[in-house]
């Protein structure tokens, strides 16, 4: 493989989606058989909402070998502690294996409470993964301008087995990747007429995986496994 080639390859890897980097993790949830975050800032624990949330190891076992998980299935659905990435470049990564082939769109990780709408990551119809960033500006939800930007993987996931994401929000170069197996699928550039590159203000205490907060009644429509949540101070693409 030439130079060029392997400069290339480099260029849309996701090098920090795998292997934690502790100077740069918020925060990292590992779902193996705790919902404390393992990561040295100790933010807190996730909190199950719903009968048909748990933890699971893969074959019923707890053993070191064995890998946990935590299966979220609709209604149901997780409460993380919010970390303040409003005004930062980062990254939140984490490993998913769908239940079923989607037929219509399910909520991801999202901060998207009435008001304080900040991020929103899904499975869509389609079966590809999409995310959503708000400006920092005030909206009601209906106004055209008010997504700061917005990203949808190249083709669809897979279902039935795991394979890893990661959203990556590059402020300097004003991109919004998304990585599939470590490998950026997609991105998209910020409009040059948006100035202000901060996400919209979000104080909640709790965002959520598997549901959208502004739903009403809120119950999750997820079906799916997750481990190894991990947010990061950092981008992961290359200016």
């Amino acid at each position: 493989m030439s130079t060029t080639n392997n400069e290339c390859l480099a260029s849309n890897l996701c090098p920090n989606c795998v292997l934690p980097n502790t100077a740069t993790q918020i925060a990292h949830w590992s779902f193996h058989g705790t919902l404390d975050d393992v990561s040295v800032n100790q933010v807190g624990p996730a909190v199950i909402v719903g009968s048909n949330v748990g933890l699971a190891f893969e074959n019923k076992t707890l053993t070191q070998l064995e890998k946990g998980y935590i299966k979220i299935r609709n209604p149901g659905y997780i409460n993380v502690p919010n970390v303040n990435i409003q005004a930062e470049s980062f990254t939140f990564a984490f490993s998913l294996r769908l239940a079923t082939a989607s037929t219509a769109r399910q909520i991801l990780l999202s901060n998207w409470s009435s008001g304080q709408w900040q991020f929103i990551t899904a499975v869509d119809a389609a079966g590809t993964l999409s995310g959503t960033l708000r400006r920092d500006m005030d909206t009601n939800g209906s106004n055209p301008d008010q997504d700061l930007v917005a990203v949808t993987t190249a083709s669809k996931v897979p279902v039935g087995s795991w394979f890893d994401v990661a959203f990556s929000y590059d402020a300097p170069t004003r991109t919004f990747a998304v990585y599939i197996d470590q490998v950026k699928s997609a991105a998209s550039v910020v409009r040059s007429s948006v100035t202000v590159l901060t996400l919209h203000t979000s104080t909640v205490p709790y965002v959520q995986f598997g549901n959208k907060a502004d739903d009403g009644p809120s119950a999750g429509n997820l079906n799916a496994d997750l481990r190894d949540l991990r947010f990061f101070k950092l981008h992961t693409s290359t200016p």
